[in-house]
């Protein structure tokens, strides 16, 4: 039985892949490998193939993990030469499901980690990072705005300052810095907000949509018992921060850590929601941290980055909604478990807590519902469902990236964090076929 190999993952550990650092572009770098280019891997020194069951070795560690997407190429023989779902993954070897008369595959073997298939038609590079804009390649879509993301130095801003990529959602573009038509944040009064900073120093106001990868604090504190409190004028800790990218050629999320190796995963991404059910047109998501502030203003990262847990946005929304179609400037975006109350009082930490007394219903199956995206305002109506993301109503019970069987879907947890707390939510790697 093959596996649908649409939806993949990436973790920072894997061979060769790209490190975020204390240092500007180093996001985009992330960005190119999992959504453009892919991650070569390891020199393959054989694949053999025993009841189609085929085993792939190379010829030194290569950090992958079950259920991870591999392309192989070079193989005189073609049924080879396509991507794979990994099974189960050793030091240097890995297998995988294939129907072959073949015992082993010939020729010049090489393998990588295949990238989700966007497409970056502009960017541009400077001595202190780079800018670049992706874009879904599905034409079927009633909308693709591209994906902006600006990873450098900004005039205005002191290099020893915190790091993050300014990002926004724009609706048409001709090279990398003309943008026209409805973007994602805008503020009409102030149309440069999001892109290009002003002010001096530690006055400085530098980007509104951000996806943080280097400040000197995360979420919590060094005992990881406090909220932490920081400003962006601190200097960052050197060192590789963690990552986790998961998705399609529709939707993305990356999941990071703002200082070296704490396991506080704060939650970005974007991509189209899976069902929009107001309209016929396609709704796009931009999950950032959103905030407009001085260098040196005091603020705590979970007061914008909320993705994994139910709220009202009316203030500081994390969660921002491209449509260029049906939209009121009442409109307020929330997140909810279908599960649960939706009261704007009744927070729900996804995996933080336990609020069923069983991890599953009668038969057996995880209870995991989908996050529903909708609009409230003038009136409150359901958008549709973040693609591929479940709640947990468990508190943590499964390690992290472990795989679960769930029918004919394999699940991937992951633990983030839910505004103070530790938590988890689930991902739907496919489904068998």
């Amino acid at each position: 039985m093959a596996t649908a190999t649409d939806i993949k993952y990436f973790v920072f550990n894997n061979f060769n892949a790209p490190q975020l650092t204390n240092n500007f572009g180093c996001m985009i770098q992330v960005l190119d490998a999992c959504l453009i280019n892919g991650i070569p891997l390891p020199q393959v020194t054989s694949l053999v193939v025993d009841s189609n069951l085929a085993t792939l070795t190379f010829n030194t560690a290569h950090l992958l993990k079950p259920y991870q997407v591999i392309e192989v190429s070079g193989a005189n023989e073609t049924v080879f030469n396509k991507q794979h779902r990994i099974l189960s993954a050793n030091s240097n070897s890995l297998t995988f499901q294939i129907t072959t008369s073949s015992t082993q595959a010939t020729g010049i073997l090489s393998a990588k980690l295949p990238s989700l298939g966007w497409e970056k038609p502009f960017s541009s590079t400077s001595s202190t990072g780079g800018k670049a804009a992706y874009r879904s390649k599905n034409s079927l879509l009633t909308t693709r705005p591209f994906l902006r993301v600006v990873d450098e130095l900004d005039p205005v801003w002191t290099p020893t300052y915190a790091k993050y990529a300014k990002v926004g959602l724009v609706e048409s573009m001709s090279d990398i810095n003309t943008l026209s038509g409805f973007q994602t944040p805008f503020d009409s009064t102030a149309p440069n907000n999001n892109w290009i900073g002003t002010g001096t120093g530690s006055t400085a106001q530098n980007g509104w949509a951000k996806w943080h990868y280097a400040i000197l604090y995360g979420v919590l504190n060094t005992s990881g018992s406090q909220s932490q409190t920081q400003n962006n004028s601190l200097t960052p800790a050197n060192g590789a921060r963690q990552w986790f990218v998961v998705g399609n050629g529709d939707f993305f999320y990356i999941l990071n850590n703002v200082t070296p190796l704490d396991g506080q995963f704060l939650t970005y991404g974007c991509g189209v929601i899976e069902k929009d059910l107001s309209t016929d047109e396609d709704t796009w998501f931009l999950a950032s941290d959103l905030s407009y502030l001085v260098a040196n203003a005091t603020y705590r990262l979970y007061d914008f980055n909320n993705l994994a847990y139910q709220l009202d946005y009316a203030s500081q929304p994390t969660i921002l909604l491209y449509k260029t179609l049906s939209r009121l400037s009442t409109d307020r975006c929330f997140l909810t478990c279908i599960k649960t109350s939706r009261s704007r009082d009744a927070l729900v930490y996804s995996g933080a807590s336990n609020y069923v007394l069983n991890s599953g219903d009668i038969n057996g199956q995880i209870l995991t519902p989908p996050i529903v995206l909708g609009l409230e305002g003038v009136s409150t109506r359901v958008l549709g469902y973040m693609p591929a993301l479940y709640w947990l109503l468990r508190d943590k019970p499964f390690s992290d990236l472990q795989i679960i069987s769930n029918g004919n879907h394999q699940l991937l947890a992951k633990s983030l964090m839910s505004n103070t707390m530790f938590g988890q939510v689930i991902f739907d790697l496919g489904v068998g076929v």
